[in-house]
């Protein structure tokens, strides 16, 4: 396969070799090696990836409608495509270079612009949801930190919503940030703005779990914030979960939790779950009233208390209580005091 000399227009250009993958396509995929004098933020700017100690460069002679969907897979951290022109990842995944939609606005709602929101997810059954008293109150703690006041009207008005929601057994999520703002870091948000989003509760098979460190394992927890989870995700946590497992966080020794989960050990006939004091360690409402029915002891969980455990859960208020299939790789046992933390939890 011929090699040819490319030029990208960078602040600095430098010339690069490589050899195309698919010379003759009107859409092609080149595989190039750095060259030392081409920094790697420039190569970003270049619309390169980085892969290991390479970068893919992909680039698209002729626009062609319609677009096709990508039915390739990578190989060897190359891409067989057809269609529209894809992305590959270190991480293996394929996805559609679809257009970015890009809406100029004024005014940014500041969950999106930086990240400050705060929500819940409960179960709601016939449009009443369990525990709400709880998860409000935790809700308004989050709040608090985001400069965001809720008060009994709005619990009102949060409550008429999810009332209304379609009949059934249903996953709710209530997101709450502090609204629209100019730009800038230090403007004000123009009022709390509130979603809803719901789905129908159906059975979730047990997770496979997968140890990774906890970004701010050393830090208190009162709510659960939209910015934690993203940068959850981009610490590692989002390869994890596209091999279909979810992260099991530690901070050093210490275990913290599952990313979407409290965690609980039985362990010399009791139930034990990280302390919250401890950092990285959210307040769950099922983890409160097994801790209230006398069921459960907070405590420091550390892998030695991990590895002898005769059983453990995942407990969220969805769940509730569920046994993982496996912790990094290696399978958990099912145990008759499972039984018990569901019966406590029962209506």
């Amino acid at each position: 396969m011929p090699l040819r000399k490319l030029r990208i227009p960078l602040a600095s250009p430098a010339p690069i070799s490589g050899s195309f993958l698919a010379p003759n396509s009107t859409r092609t995929m080149t595989r190039i090696r750095i060259s030392s004098v081409v920094p790697k933020p420039m190569m970003h700017l270049a619309g390169m990836e980085w892969s290991d100690d390479r970068f893919v460069a992909r680039r698209r002679a002729r626009p062609r409608r319609p677009r096709r969907m990508v039915t390739g897979v990578p190989d060897g951290g190359q891409c067989r495509r057809q269609g529209a022109l894809s992305r590959s990842s270190p991480g293996g995944t394929v996805a559609s270079m679809a257009p970015i939609d890009l809406c100029c606005v004024d005014r940014l709602d500041r969950a999106v612009g930086y990240g400050e929101s705060c929500f819940e997810t409960f179960v709601v059954e016939e449009g009443v949801p369990r525990a709400w008293s709880a998860h409000f109150a935790r809700l308004r703690r989050g709040c608090d930190r985001l400069g965001i006041v809720l008060d009994d009207r709005d619990e009102t008005r949060l409550r008429d919503a999810i009332a209304g929601l379609p009949a059934g057994e249903r996953v709710a999520r209530l997101t709450v940030s502090p609204g629209e703002a100019a730009m800038g870091l230090a403007t004000a948000g123009d009022g709390p703005r509130a979603w809803l989003q719901s789905t129908p509760r159906v059975p979730r098979p047990p997770a496979r779990l997968r140890s990774m460190p906890h970004p701010r394992g050393d830090a208190p927890v009162v709510a659960k914030f939209g910015c934690d989870y993203g940068l959850m995700l981009r610490s590692g946590g989002r390869g994890i979960l596209a091999r279909g497992e979810l992260p099991l966080l530690w901070h050093g020794e210490r275990l913290c939790g599952a990313a979407i989960a409290n965690v609980a050990l039985w362990c010399d006939g009791v139930w034990w779950t990280p302390a919250v004091g401890d950092g990285g360690v959210l307040p769950g409402i099922t983890r409160q009233r097994l801790i209230d029915a006398g069921l459960l002891r907070e405590g420091r969980c550390d892998r030695a208390l991990v590895a002898r455990a005769e059983a453990v859960v995942l407990l969220n208020s969805v769940l509730p209580v569920q046994p993982p299939a496996a912790i990094d790789g290696r399978s958990c046992r099912d145990h008759p005091a499972v039984d018990r933390l569901r019966a406590a939890l029962e209506p």
